[in-house]
């Protein structure tokens, strides 16, 4: 059963089970994509930096 339906049963809005069950469930999950996603850009960025040539 998902968990948004037992907290909708006590008489919670749908925005008051947003906000209570799902937006902490997904916190971690989009903390870590936005962390996976800096690394990578990151590491591009560097990559890119040491192959520029110095502006004369």
């Amino acid at each position: 059963m998902p968990l948004a339906i037992p907290g909708r049963m006590p008489g919670a809005s749908r925005l008051r089970t947003l906000a209570d069950i799902t937006a902490p469930l997904l916190r971690s999950a989009v903390i870590a994509t936005w962390c996976f996603v800096f690394v990578a850009a990151a590491n591009r960025l560097s990559g890119t930096r040491l192959q520029a040539r110095p502006v004369s």
